[in-house]
């Protein structure tokens, strides 16, 4: 018999944001059901936790394709085991909009024949001039006002049929999908844009939810080793200086149309 829910995430030294995921997704997924694969981590964050930790050695630190396959290969292994299997950077949190919690958005949807669920991404973003560095020990939402709208985190992360995902994890093969008919037959938008799904979720990145862990993480990278076929992924994880930091935080929040405050009704989620 299978089980119903279990979530894979992949680490490489993130002692910040991997207490807070599993402080998170552990509140509604059990420890059991939770799968880690680290990256040759050096910083601890991964001893001594009761999930599944399962060790990943890469050539390269940073080599995106192989991380893409290997989760991609765990996925489809655990979708045997699992009723839905889903996927999230250390840095990513799916919130229901309604104000449910995940544990509750989870339930509603165990048995159904829905294939996979997208969620509609937002960055949270650390207004330097106006709010206090992050205190990890208390609520991160109540400490922060706002989010940007960033399509390319409108991604596909439960699911319980193989995704394909590419590397990052932003696009995978069901991409554009609008919705599935009552046959299970997709649907596409238009080829100009993401998917305008409404499965009702966010997924709330932490990139930029605060600048020194922001500029401390960016500092990190530097040690790491790349694949150098994939040194064009992830542009944001280019170094900065600091005070390049500081100006991209405050010009984002003064020039972005995208930017909303973060809903009341979700800001105790995590």
């Amino acid at each position: 018999m299978k089980g119903e829910f279990a979530i894979i995430t992949c680490v490489k030294n993130e002692s910040h944001f991997l207490p807070l995921w599993l402080g998170y997704y552990s509140k509604h997924i059990p420890m059991k059901d939770i799968y880690v694969l680290d990256n040759d981590s050096i910083d601890g964050s991964t001893e001594n936790l009761e999930c599944n930790i399962i060790p990943l050695h890469l050539e390269y630190s940073l080599d995106y394709a192989s991380i893409a396959n290997r989760v991609n290969s765990l996925h489809e292994e655990l979708i045997e085991m699992y009723e839905y299997v889903i996927y999230t950077d250390a840095d990513e949190f799916i919130v229901p909009k309604d104000g449910r919690t995940l544990g509750d958005f989870l339930a509603s949807i165990s048995g159904s024949e829905k294939r996979f669920f997208t969620t509609h991404g937002y960055n949270v973003y650390h207004n330097i001039d106006e709010e206090d560095p992050i205190d990890l020990n208390k609520p991160i939402l109540l400490q922060r006002k706002y989010m940007l709208k960033d399509r390319g985190y409108d991604k596909t992360l439960i699911s319980k049929v193989p995704m394909g995902w590419n590397p990052g994890f932003h696009e995978c093969k069901y991409d554009n999908i609008y919705f599935e008919d009552e046959e299970g037959n997709p649907h596409r938008i238009n080829e100009t844009g993401k998917p305008n799904h409404e499965d009702g979720l966010y997924l709330l990145h932490l990139h930029y939810f605060d600048l020194n862990l922001h500029n401390k993480k960016k500092k990190g990278y530097q040690n790491l080793s790349i694949n150098p076929w994939q040194s064009h992924f992830a542009p944001h994880n280019k170094i900065f200086s600091e005070e390049e930091l500081v100006n991209h935080f405050k010009s984002t929040l003064a020039e972005s149309s995208g930017l909303i405050e973060i809903p009341e009704i979700i800001k105790e989620s995590f």
